[in-house]
C-alpha cells in the first residue's frame, strides 16, 4: 500500500500543492452485509463532503465498477 500511495502522491504533487493523504486512519472490521453496505456508502460519500464531486480522480464516478460484497458472506 505504501508503494501505491507513494507513487500516486509523487504524481499528484507535480500538479497540486499541499497534502495528499490524511495523517491517520480509522481501522474497521466489516461485520456483516449491512455493515459492508454502510461502509461502502460512507466511502462513496467522501468526495461530496469535501466538494470534489467533479474532480477527475473521484472513484465514485465509477461506482458500478467498485468491488461487491465478498461471496463468503
Amino acid at each position: 500500500m505504501q508503494f501505491i500511495k507513494g507513487g500516486f502522491s509523487f504524481s499528484v504533487r507535480k500538479q497540486f500543492a499541499g497534502e495528499v493523504w490524511q495523517a491517520g486512519f480509522h481501522e474497521h472490521r466489516i461485520r456483516d452485509s449491512e455493515d459492508f453496505r454502510n461502509q461502502t456508502e460512507y466511502v462513496a460519500g467522501n468526495p461530496g463532503r469535501r466538494g470534489l464531486i467533479d474532480h477527475q480522480f473521484v472513484h465514485t464516478k465509477y461506482k458500478d465498477r467498485l468491488d461487491g460484497m465478498p461471496d463468503a458472506w
